[in-house]
Protein backbone atom coordinates (compact mmCIF):
# COMPACT_ATOMS: atom_id res chain seq x y z
CA UNK A 1 0.00 0.00 0.00
CA UNK A 2 1.51 3.61 -1.17
CA UNK A 3 0.81 6.19 1.13
CA UNK A 4 1.34 9.44 -0.97
CA UNK A 5 2.10 12.50 2.04
CA UNK A 6 -0.40 15.38 1.90
CA UNK A 7 1.02 18.51 1.00
CA UNK A 8 5.01 17.03 0.38
CA UNK A 9 6.73 17.36 -3.03
CA UNK A 10 5.90 14.59 -5.43
CA UNK A 11 9.25 12.19 -4.08
CA UNK A 12 7.69 11.99 -0.92
CA UNK A 13 5.73 8.83 -1.36
CA UNK A 14 6.64 6.96 2.29
CA UNK A 15 4.79 3.95 2.60
CA UNK A 16 3.42 2.12 5.49
CA UNK A 17 4.33 -1.73 5.86
CA UNK A 18 1.51 -4.48 6.17
CA UNK A 19 1.39 -7.85 6.58
CA UNK A 20 2.19 -7.73 10.13
CA UNK A 21 2.10 -11.05 12.36
CA UNK A 22 -1.38 -11.45 14.02
CA UNK A 23 -1.51 -9.94 17.43
CA UNK A 24 -3.83 -7.53 18.55
CA UNK A 25 -1.42 -4.81 18.26
CA UNK A 26 -1.98 -6.11 14.67
CA UNK A 27 -5.61 -5.44 14.69
CA UNK A 28 -4.97 -2.04 15.94
CA UNK A 29 -2.05 -1.33 13.32
CA UNK A 30 -4.21 -2.05 10.39
CA UNK A 31 -6.95 -0.12 11.38
CA UNK A 32 -4.89 2.17 11.75
CA UNK A 33 -4.13 1.93 8.16
CA UNK A 34 -7.36 1.49 6.50
CA UNK A 35 -7.69 5.39 8.71
CA UNK A 36 -4.40 6.35 6.72
CA UNK A 37 -5.48 5.10 3.32
CA UNK A 38 -9.08 7.35 3.47
CA UNK A 39 -7.53 10.76 4.79
CA UNK A 40 -7.66 10.33 8.45
CA UNK A 41 -3.93 10.68 9.49
CA UNK A 42 -4.69 12.21 12.56
CA UNK A 43 -7.02 9.23 14.34
CA UNK A 44 -4.29 6.65 12.02
CA UNK A 45 -1.40 8.71 14.24
CA UNK A 46 -3.50 7.77 17.78
CA UNK A 47 -3.65 4.29 16.63
CA UNK A 48 -0.37 3.65 15.40
CA UNK A 49 1.13 4.99 18.58
CA UNK A 50 -0.66 2.50 20.68
CA UNK A 51 0.41 -0.10 18.46
CA UNK A 52 4.10 1.06 18.45
CA UNK A 53 3.39 1.36 22.73
CA UNK A 54 2.29 -2.47 22.87
CA UNK A 55 5.40 -3.55 20.91
CA UNK A 56 8.28 -0.75 20.87
CA UNK A 57 10.30 -2.90 19.10
CA UNK A 58 8.28 -3.60 16.11
CA UNK A 59 9.98 -1.48 13.41
CA UNK A 60 6.89 -1.62 11.20
CA UNK A 61 4.58 -0.07 14.01
CA UNK A 62 7.38 2.72 13.87
CA UNK A 63 7.13 3.23 10.70
CA UNK A 64 3.63 3.57 9.76
CA UNK A 65 3.44 6.13 13.30
CA UNK A 66 6.39 8.00 11.33
CA UNK A 67 4.24 8.05 7.82
CA UNK A 68 0.91 9.18 10.15
CA UNK A 69 3.07 12.07 11.68
CA UNK A 70 4.93 13.08 8.57
CA UNK A 71 1.28 13.36 7.03
CA UNK A 72 0.19 15.50 10.15
CA UNK A 73 2.81 17.92 9.74
CA UNK A 74 5.40 16.71 12.16
CA UNK A 75 8.33 16.38 10.64
CA UNK A 76 10.68 16.12 13.34
CA UNK A 77 8.52 13.42 14.92
CA UNK A 78 8.50 11.30 11.60
CA UNK A 79 12.10 11.55 11.82
CA UNK A 80 12.12 10.19 14.95
CA UNK A 81 9.77 7.16 14.41
CA UNK A 82 11.99 6.50 11.31
CA UNK A 83 15.17 6.09 13.51
CA UNK A 84 13.47 3.38 15.34
CA UNK A 85 12.30 1.56 13.18
CA UNK A 86 15.54 1.21 11.67
CA UNK A 87 16.74 -0.35 14.83
CA UNK A 88 13.46 -2.60 15.09
CA UNK A 89 12.17 -5.37 13.40
CA UNK A 90 10.81 -5.15 9.97
CA UNK A 91 11.18 -4.63 5.86
CA UNK A 92 14.65 -2.41 6.18
CA UNK A 93 14.95 -1.39 2.86
CA UNK A 94 11.47 -0.10 2.79
CA UNK A 95 12.28 2.17 6.29
CA UNK A 96 15.65 3.42 4.38
CA UNK A 97 13.88 4.08 1.13
CA UNK A 98 11.15 5.82 3.35
CA UNK A 99 13.94 7.86 5.44
CA UNK A 100 15.32 9.41 2.21
CA UNK A 101 11.85 10.70 0.71
CA UNK A 102 11.57 12.27 4.51
CA UNK A 103 15.47 13.51 4.43
CA UNK A 104 14.53 15.55 1.34
CA UNK A 105 11.77 17.80 3.12
CA UNK A 106 14.29 19.46 5.36
CA UNK A 107 18.14 19.92 4.75
CA UNK A 108 18.71 19.25 7.92
CA UNK A 109 17.41 15.78 7.64
CA UNK A 110 19.80 14.62 4.66
CA UNK A 111 22.68 13.97 6.41
CA UNK A 112 21.17 11.34 7.95
CA UNK A 113 19.39 9.85 5.47
CA UNK A 114 22.67 9.87 3.78
CA UNK A 115 24.00 7.90 6.61
CA UNK A 116 21.14 5.38 6.47
CA UNK A 117 21.30 5.02 3.07
CA UNK A 118 25.45 4.06 3.21
CA UNK A 119 24.36 1.24 6.06
CA UNK A 120 22.03 -0.60 4.13
CA UNK A 121 23.88 -0.79 1.24
CA UNK A 122 27.05 -1.80 3.15
CA UNK A 123 24.87 -4.69 4.93
CA UNK A 124 22.61 -5.65 1.90
CA UNK A 125 25.04 -4.86 -1.10
CA UNK A 126 23.96 -3.45 -4.31
CA UNK A 127 20.41 -1.99 -4.43
CA UNK A 128 19.55 0.22 -7.82
CA UNK A 129 16.92 1.95 -5.71
CA UNK A 130 18.52 2.48 -2.82
CA UNK A 131 21.66 3.53 -4.46
CA UNK A 132 19.98 6.76 -6.54
CA UNK A 133 18.17 7.74 -3.60
CA UNK A 134 21.40 8.05 -2.09
CA UNK A 135 23.14 9.91 -4.91
CA UNK A 136 19.90 12.12 -5.04
CA UNK A 137 20.73 12.94 -1.20
CA UNK A 138 24.38 13.75 -1.34
CA UNK A 139 23.45 16.33 -4.34
CA UNK A 140 20.90 17.68 -2.08
CA UNK A 141 23.57 17.86 1.07
CA UNK A 142 26.13 19.50 -1.26
CA UNK A 143 23.48 22.01 -2.24
CA UNK A 144 22.21 22.76 0.95
CA UNK A 145 26.12 23.04 2.53
CA UNK A 146 26.76 25.51 -0.40
CA UNK A 147 23.90 27.50 0.23
CA UNK A 148 24.59 28.02 3.82
CA UNK A 149 28.30 28.93 3.17
CA UNK A 150 27.01 31.84 0.69
CA UNK A 151 24.37 33.04 3.31
CA UNK A 152 27.35 32.92 6.19
CA UNK A 153 29.24 35.31 3.06
CA UNK A 154 26.40 37.68 2.83
CA UNK A 155 26.74 38.20 6.81
CA UNK A 156 27.38 41.70 8.56
CA UNK A 157 31.25 41.70 8.77
CA UNK A 158 31.30 42.94 12.04
CA UNK A 159 28.83 40.20 12.98
CA UNK A 160 31.19 37.48 11.99
CA UNK A 161 34.06 39.27 13.54
CA UNK A 162 32.69 39.48 17.42
CA UNK A 163 30.81 35.49 16.49
CA UNK A 164 34.01 33.74 15.34
CA UNK A 165 36.85 36.11 15.30
CA UNK A 166 37.26 35.79 11.56
CA UNK A 167 35.37 36.86 8.94
CA UNK A 168 36.25 34.17 6.53
CA UNK A 169 32.68 31.45 5.61
CA UNK A 170 35.29 28.60 5.51
CA UNK A 171 36.14 29.36 8.69
CA UNK A 172 32.75 30.14 10.41
CA UNK A 173 31.26 26.69 9.02
CA UNK A 174 34.40 24.55 10.11
CA UNK A 175 34.65 26.31 13.47
CA UNK A 176 30.61 25.21 14.00
CA UNK A 177 31.75 21.94 13.34
CA UNK A 178 34.61 21.47 15.76
CA UNK A 179 32.43 22.80 18.43
CA UNK A 180 29.44 20.50 17.52
CA UNK A 181 31.99 17.81 17.60
CA UNK A 182 32.97 18.24 21.11
CA UNK A 183 28.97 18.86 22.56
CA UNK A 184 28.66 15.49 20.79
CA UNK A 185 31.16 13.86 22.66
CA UNK A 186 31.14 15.60 25.99
CA UNK A 187 27.10 16.31 25.94
CA UNK A 188 25.65 13.24 25.11
CA UNK A 189 22.20 13.75 26.09
CA UNK A 190 21.99 15.94 23.56
CA UNK A 191 21.45 12.75 21.28
CA UNK A 192 18.29 11.76 23.32
CA UNK A 193 16.80 15.46 23.43
CA UNK A 194 13.62 16.14 22.13
CA UNK A 195 13.73 20.17 22.22
CA UNK A 196 16.83 21.68 22.46
CA UNK A 197 17.91 25.54 23.25
CA UNK A 198 20.34 27.39 21.67
CA UNK A 199 21.02 29.57 24.32
CA UNK A 200 22.58 32.92 22.13
CA UNK A 201 22.27 31.66 18.79
CA UNK A 202 24.15 34.10 17.18
CA UNK A 203 24.78 33.36 13.84
CA UNK A 204 23.56 29.77 13.86
CA UNK A 205 27.14 28.75 13.46
CA UNK A 206 26.69 25.94 16.03
CA UNK A 207 22.95 24.92 15.18
CA UNK A 208 23.36 24.26 11.69
CA UNK A 209 25.75 21.23 11.72
CA UNK A 210 23.92 20.14 15.11
CA UNK A 211 21.02 20.26 13.09
CA UNK A 212 22.19 18.02 11.13
CA UNK A 213 23.40 15.14 13.55
CA UNK A 214 19.95 15.52 15.78
CA UNK A 215 17.39 15.76 13.08
CA UNK A 216 14.65 13.84 15.02
CA UNK A 217 14.98 17.19 17.91
CA UNK A 218 12.95 20.73 17.69
CA UNK A 219 15.45 24.00 18.00
CA UNK A 220 15.02 26.64 19.96
CA UNK A 221 17.11 29.68 18.81
CA UNK A 222 17.45 32.88 21.30
CA UNK A 223 19.26 35.78 21.41
CA UNK A 224 18.75 39.46 22.27
CA UNK A 225 20.44 40.58 19.69
CA UNK A 226 17.85 41.81 16.71
CA UNK A 227 20.22 41.67 14.03
CA UNK A 228 21.53 38.21 14.74
CA UNK A 229 18.08 36.95 14.87
CA UNK A 230 16.90 38.69 11.72
CA UNK A 231 20.07 37.08 10.01
CA UNK A 232 19.70 33.32 10.91
CA UNK A 233 15.79 33.67 10.82
CA UNK A 234 16.44 34.76 7.11
CA UNK A 235 18.31 31.71 6.28
CA UNK A 236 16.49 28.93 4.42
CA UNK A 237 18.54 26.17 5.97
CA UNK A 238 16.74 26.81 9.64
CA UNK A 239 13.47 26.58 8.67
CA UNK A 240 11.18 25.00 11.26
CA UNK A 241 13.43 26.68 13.90
CA UNK A 242 11.98 28.58 16.56
CA UNK A 243 13.59 32.24 17.06
CA UNK A 244 12.48 34.04 19.93
CA UNK A 245 14.14 37.35 21.17
CA UNK A 246 13.20 36.60 24.87
CA UNK A 247 13.49 33.52 27.32
CA UNK A 248 9.86 34.24 28.37
CA UNK A 249 9.08 32.80 24.92
CA UNK A 250 10.23 29.83 26.24
CA UNK A 251 7.27 27.91 28.56
CA UNK A 252 8.77 26.73 32.11
CA UNK A 253 10.19 22.79 32.33
CA UNK A 254 9.92 22.34 28.20
CA UNK A 255 13.73 21.75 27.10
CA UNK A 256 15.53 18.85 27.38
CA UNK A 257 18.82 20.09 26.64
CA UNK A 258 20.56 23.54 26.27
CA UNK A 259 23.80 24.37 25.52
CA UNK A 260 25.81 28.18 26.03
CA UNK A 261 28.45 28.69 24.15
CA UNK A 262 30.42 32.07 24.63
CA UNK A 263 27.67 34.23 26.86
CA UNK A 264 28.56 33.87 30.42
CA UNK A 265 32.15 35.09 29.25
CA UNK A 266 31.14 38.15 28.89
CA UNK A 267 28.28 39.19 31.31
CA UNK A 268 28.47 40.75 34.46
CA UNK A 269 25.19 42.15 36.73
CA UNK A 270 22.94 39.77 34.32
CA UNK A 271 24.70 36.18 35.42
CA UNK A 272 22.23 34.74 37.92
CA UNK A 273 18.84 36.23 36.11
CA UNK A 274 20.00 34.35 33.31
CA UNK A 275 20.94 30.87 34.96
CA UNK A 276 17.50 31.24 36.52
CA UNK A 277 16.18 31.88 33.30
CA UNK A 278 18.31 28.35 31.89
CA UNK A 279 16.99 26.49 35.21
CA UNK A 280 13.27 27.46 34.82
CA UNK A 281 13.34 26.29 31.20
CA UNK A 282 14.67 23.19 31.53
CA UNK A 283 12.43 19.94 32.39
CA UNK A 284 13.53 18.25 35.75
CA UNK A 285 16.34 16.32 34.97
CA UNK A 286 17.63 18.83 31.93
CA UNK A 287 20.97 19.56 31.54
CA UNK A 288 22.80 22.23 30.51
CA UNK A 289 26.46 22.24 28.74
CA UNK A 290 27.74 26.00 29.63
CA UNK A 291 31.23 27.41 29.07
CA UNK A 292 33.44 29.97 30.85
CA UNK A 293 36.88 31.09 30.81
CA UNK A 294 38.79 30.14 33.76
CA UNK A 295 41.78 31.63 35.89
CA UNK A 296 44.23 29.81 33.53
CA UNK A 297 43.15 31.42 30.40
CA UNK A 298 43.25 34.50 32.57
CA UNK A 299 47.12 33.33 33.70
CA UNK A 300 47.62 32.48 29.32
CA UNK A 301 46.56 35.91 28.74
CA UNK A 302 47.71 38.70 31.46
CA UNK A 303 50.85 36.11 31.37
CA UNK A 304 50.49 35.74 35.19
CA UNK A 305 50.62 32.94 37.21
CA UNK A 306 48.87 31.44 40.26
CA UNK A 307 51.25 33.57 42.24
CA UNK A 308 50.89 36.73 40.91
CA UNK A 309 47.47 36.48 39.46
CA UNK A 310 45.63 39.75 40.65
CA UNK A 311 41.60 38.63 41.18
CA UNK A 312 40.52 36.20 43.64
CA UNK A 313 36.35 34.73 42.88
CA UNK A 314 35.92 36.69 39.46
CA UNK A 315 37.19 39.43 37.44
CA UNK A 316 35.77 41.14 34.10
CA UNK A 317 38.61 42.86 31.63
CA UNK A 318 37.43 45.18 29.21
CA UNK A 319 35.21 48.55 29.64
CA UNK A 320 32.55 47.44 26.75
CA UNK A 321 28.75 47.18 27.42
CA UNK A 322 27.56 44.19 29.46
CA UNK A 323 27.49 40.74 26.60
CA UNK A 324 29.85 42.36 24.54
CA UNK A 325 32.83 41.20 22.97
CA UNK A 326 35.13 44.03 24.57
CA UNK A 327 34.08 42.35 28.38
CA UNK A 328 35.71 39.11 29.30
CA UNK A 329 34.64 37.49 32.52
CA UNK A 330 37.28 35.29 34.14
CA UNK A 331 36.44 32.85 37.31
CA UNK A 332 38.59 30.52 39.22
CA UNK A 333 36.83 27.29 38.86
CA UNK A 334 35.44 26.98 42.26
CA UNK A 335 33.89 30.64 41.94
CA UNK A 336 32.21 29.29 38.69
CA UNK A 337 31.26 26.23 40.45
CA UNK A 338 29.96 28.25 43.45
CA UNK A 339 27.89 30.56 41.16
CA UNK A 340 26.14 28.09 38.92
CA UNK A 341 25.45 25.39 41.91
CA UNK A 342 23.02 27.80 43.46
CA UNK A 343 20.87 26.44 40.06
CA UNK A 344 22.06 23.38 39.20
CA UNK A 345 23.87 20.30 39.80
CA UNK A 346 27.18 20.17 38.52
CA UNK A 347 27.77 16.95 36.34
CA UNK A 348 31.06 17.86 35.13
CA UNK A 349 33.46 20.76 34.90
CA UNK A 350 36.02 20.38 32.26
CA UNK A 351 38.86 23.42 32.45
CA UNK A 352 40.14 24.22 29.52
CA UNK A 353 37.92 21.38 27.26
CA UNK A 354 36.25 23.38 24.87
CA UNK A 355 39.40 22.82 22.19
CA UNK A 356 41.77 23.88 24.76
CA UNK A 357 40.20 27.30 25.42
CA UNK A 358 37.09 27.79 27.05
CA UNK A 359 36.29 25.59 30.17
CA UNK A 360 32.61 23.94 30.18
CA UNK A 361 29.91 22.75 33.19
CA UNK A 362 27.73 19.83 32.16
CA UNK A 363 24.70 21.33 34.79
CA UNK A 364 21.55 19.26 35.57
CA UNK A 365 18.93 21.12 37.01
CA UNK A 366 18.27 21.05 40.50
CA UNK A 367 16.39 23.76 43.44
CA UNK A 368 17.37 27.31 43.05
CA UNK A 369 18.89 28.53 46.33
CA UNK A 370 18.45 32.43 45.28
CA UNK A 371 15.69 34.52 45.97
CA UNK A 372 14.27 35.36 41.92
CA UNK A 373 13.25 39.35 43.02
CA UNK A 374 16.79 40.27 43.94
CA UNK A 375 18.42 39.43 40.91
CA UNK A 376 15.51 40.55 38.57
CA UNK A 377 15.34 43.81 39.96
CA UNK A 378 19.13 43.88 38.86
CA UNK A 379 18.38 42.68 35.32
CA UNK A 380 15.80 45.60 35.28
CA UNK A 381 18.32 48.16 36.82
CA UNK A 382 20.95 47.55 34.87
CA UNK A 383 18.82 47.40 31.10
CA UNK A 384 17.21 50.71 32.49
CA UNK A 385 20.82 52.00 33.03
CA UNK A 386 21.60 50.81 29.32
CA UNK A 387 18.38 52.32 27.79
CA UNK A 388 19.19 55.76 29.91
CA UNK A 389 22.58 56.24 28.24
CA UNK A 390 21.68 54.85 25.29
CA UNK A 391 19.15 57.57 25.04
CA UNK A 392 21.57 60.15 26.37
CA UNK A 393 24.32 59.35 23.42
CA UNK A 394 21.78 59.43 20.79
CA UNK A 395 20.60 63.11 22.68
CA UNK A 396 16.41 62.12 22.69
CA UNK A 397 14.69 64.84 23.66
CA UNK A 398 11.26 62.60 23.46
Amino acid sequence: MSQQCAAQPAHATLEPQTHVPFVPSAEVNRLGERLLDIGRAEEARVLFEMAAGEDPSCGQYANNLAVARFQTGDLPGAMRGMEHALIGQGDHRLFTLNFADLARTRPRFLRRGIEHCRSYLEAAGHDEQVAEALARLEGDLAAADASFAAAVTKMPHHALMKVNGSAEAAHFVQMGKNIVEDLLNYFGELRRAETVLDFGVGLGRVMWPLMQQLPGARFIGFDVDPMMLGTVSGIQEFAGVDIVSTTHDIPDNTVDATYVISVFTHLDHTTDYWLWELNRVLKPGGRAFVTYHDETLYDKIRKTTPETRDFKGRTILGSGAEGSTRVATFYETAEWERTVGRFFRVVRTAPRGLHGHQSFSILEKGEAKVDALDFHRTYVKDLERELFEMRAKAKLEY
